[in-house]
């Protein structure tokens, strides 16, 4: 439980910490827990935690349910559906008459279509990068894969397509379990959370030079 005066989107919230919704014997005031918002509109909570990149950029989103409700144009069936209609994880066209898969990039506010331009989130990094980027084990880092080059251009290392992805879809399992073996499993770290936390990470930015930087894909419509 909690007894939050500010904000339950900050880390300092216990039930933030555990990655669990805030409940009726919590204390707080004025809760603003993200994942209670997301049970609000009856999305299963814990198929929500095993989105990765919903987990781990949720709580940096001051309005969450304003948020939600943003219209995203689909460019499968051209026509337009609410934020909240295309999460968790990969889901149909909420068109019924269209019924392709659609994944919502919460790092870059866009519309993804698995088939032919997937979202491709690294939970390392905890940001999304190209469809055909790849994480380095050793650089700790994100770099794109091609025919030209296909291993990573800082260390040369060329790491397992399916190493890559046997890591990635256990995005349950702590940051630092990664590191330390034999500590037991937790929720995924919170890279960002929001701006009472943002000032203590303010000296360790991400690296000019990471895939954050990306084009925008003409299959990709942003949200304004």
């Amino acid at each position: 439980m909690c007894s939050c005066r500010i904000s339950c989107r900050s880390v300092r919230c216990s039930c933030v910490k555990v990655a669990k919704s805030c409940s009726s014997i919590c204390d707080c005031i004025n809760c603003d827990n993200p994942l209670n918002i997301l049970e609000s509109i009856g999305l299963n909570l814990n198929f929500s935690l095993s989105d990765c990149c919903l987990f781990q950029n949720i709580y940096q989103i001051p309005r969450l349910i304003s948020f939600l409700k943003k219209e995203v144009k689909l460019t499968c069936c051209n026509t337009f559906a609410h934020v909240q209609d295309c999460i968790p994880g990969t889901v149909l066209c909420p068109n019924i008459d269209c019924n392709v898969q659609v994944e919502f990039s919460w790092c870059r506010k866009m519309v993804c279509y698995p088939e032919r331009n997937p979202r491709n989130h690294c939970s390392f990094c905890g940001q999304c990068c190209f469809s055909n980027g790849r994480h380095c084990m050793t650089c700790n880092r994100c770099y794109v894969v091609s025919s030209k080059s296909p291993g990573c251009p800082t260390c040369k290392e060329k790491t397992p397509f399916n190493s890559f992805h046997e890591y990635d879809k256990n995005c349950h399992i702590d940051q630092a379990d990664r590191r330390s073996e034999g500590k037991p499993n937790q929720k995924p770290e919170i890279i960002i959370l929001d701006s009472y936390s943002l000032a203590k990470t303010s000296d360790t930015t991400e690296n000019p030079n990471e895939v954050s930087n990306m084009h925008d894909s003409p299959n990709i419509i942003t949200i304004d």
